[in-house]
């Protein structure tokens, strides 16, 4: 008799426990902005699931997390690191890092005694950040009807994983790249570090991919 109570017991905390899991999961609905993205992502629990606006262009202008690979290289992800059980219904959308861009503008470089300009030159400065897209350590990552673009990192320009599963349902891959990197040791000596895995870099976990490819 005390067995089978025991046994009951241990039943209804198991489904105590799975309900509670449940419970917690929720549908969100995300609204067209790169910013309601990140926090989403970041705030997300155990089996969420995150509804992406149709055909939006979610740009991601800062990254969201910075990992130091090999102690040697900073590389920049646009969304937190996927740690859970997490499904991301796009309906059309893109996930679109802004990147690195050159912004040039037109300066005076020689006036005239009346104050006129003799000469003028046109020069620029980079602004944003090179950023791959998602990073997965751990947990479980379900990608619907999306695109990726314009992912650039290390290590895995739209999707590094080193771990968990992935799965990818009707997902595009466009214009993402791994870019290699020089960077000087103590001594001085200039080394090299290549890129990898221009669009997904797995090394570790599981993946699996269906009606999805990926575009230049």
């Amino acid at each position: 008799m005390r067995r089978l109570l025991s046994v009951l017991l241990y039943a209804m905390a198991i489904f105590a426990s799975f309900a509670a899991t449940q419970a917690s999961a929720a549908n969100k609905n995300v609204a067209c902005h790169g910013e309601d993205l990140q926090k989403a992502i970041e705030n997300a629990t155990e089996g969420d699931i995150l509804y992406l606006e149709p055909h939006c262009d979610y740009v991601i202008e800062k990254s969201a997390q910075n990992y130091l690979w090999d102690r040697k290289t900073f590389d920049k992800r646009a969304l937190k690191t996927i740690t859970t059980k997490l499904t991301i219904e796009g309906n059309g959308a893109t996930i679109k890092p802004m990147g690195r861009n050159r912004v040039s503008q037109t300066i005076c470089d020689a006036l005239s005694y009346s104050g006129g300009c003799l000469k003028s030159i046109e020069v620029g400065q980079a602004v944003g950040d090179d950023m791959g897209i998602f990073l997965v350590l751990e947990g479980n990552l379900t990608l619907k009807n999306l695109t990726l673009s314009n992912g650039r990192s290390l290590r895995g320009g739209a999707i590094y994983q080193n771990g968990g599963n992935v799965s990818l349902e009707s997902v595009t891959i466009t214009d993402s790249e791994a870019y290699g990197e020089t960077y000087y040791d103590a001594l001085s000596r200039t080394n090299a570090i290549g890129g990898l895995g221009g669009a997904i870099l797995q090394t570790g976990g599981n993946l699996s991919l269906s009606d999805s490819k990926k575009l230049n």
